[in-house]
């Protein structure tokens, strides 16, 4: 094994959540109940516009009759300010990429979002020096499930599909992208706020926090040195000491 893709929103950190926070502030702005915030997230989850477009917003505002270019305005810089404002990682995830390049391994994110949204995200909240590649379809030109972005995430790491591991809190986007290149997924539960299925397909692995991702992608590894006939030779990243290969 030699590397680790992750996807970004909802698997490192809380997206959605952050999303949420800025449509609050929106409806704060506008004088409108709380409640609506659900109605402007449905809007950026429709198909047409991108996730992350503003234009979202516009659309929202002219159904409720406000065409308002000072208002479109104001309303896109709150959900600029807003959507960054105090991101965080989920607890653990630090921890498990530092741990992850300590015992040599390379560590790549792809994502569907727009590559600048990527590395202010990833700069936020102190991320970005923890891994050696960031893909993102704005590069590959296809979003997953089209597994583009992961393939230019491993040529850039110089390394295969079967070397890796992929980590993703969507069934249908991630774990579909991975699966089509016959990786190892981990399907980040923790994150989803879909539900996870059905689907046809499974996940390798299934877990439901940061701390079973990590005993999670540490029993992967030790299997895999045990598989080579090596020794363990790394500690987990809660410290304790990989098991030894009895060759």
């Amino acid at each position: 094994m030699k590397a680790v893709l992750f996807d970004m929103d909802n698997t490192l950190f809380d997206f959605v959540a952050k999303k949420y926070a800025a449509f609050g502030a929106i409806m704060r702005y506008l004088g409108r109940p709380d409640e609506e915030s659900r109605e402007l997230y449905d809007y950026f989850t429709r198909p047409g516009h991108d996730y992350e477009d503003p234009e979202n917003i516009r659309d929202y505002l002219g159904d409720r009759g406000i065409r308002s270019d000072l208002v479109f305005s104001r309303c896109r810089e709150i959900y600029s300010v807003e959507k960054c404002r105090d991101l965080i990682p989920f607890p653990g995830i630090p921890d498990t990429l530092a741990w992850l390049r300590a015992i040599g391994l390379l560590t790549a994110v792809v994502t569907d979002a727009r590559r600048n949204n990527t590395l202010l995200r990833l700069s936020r909240t102190g991320l970005l020096p923890l891994f050696d590649c960031v893909a993102t379809a704005e590069e590959s030109g296809t979003k997953k499930p089209d597994p583009g972005v992961l393939l230019l995430a491993l040529t850039s790491l110089g390394v295969g599909p079967k070397d890796s591991v992929l980590v993703g809190d969507s069934m249908r986007r991630d774990i579909a992208a991975g699966r089509m290149l016959g990786m190892l997924t981990v399907y980040a539960a923790y994150g989803d706020r879909t539900g996870g299925g059905p689907f046809s397909f499974q996940a390798d692995f299934v877990v439901s926090s940061v701390i079973a991702l990590q005993e999670t992608l540490h029993e992967i590894l030790v299997k895999d040195q045990e598989h080579q006939g090596k020794e363990v030779r790394f500690d987990s990243p809660t410290g304790e000491l990989g098991q030894r290969s009895s060759r």
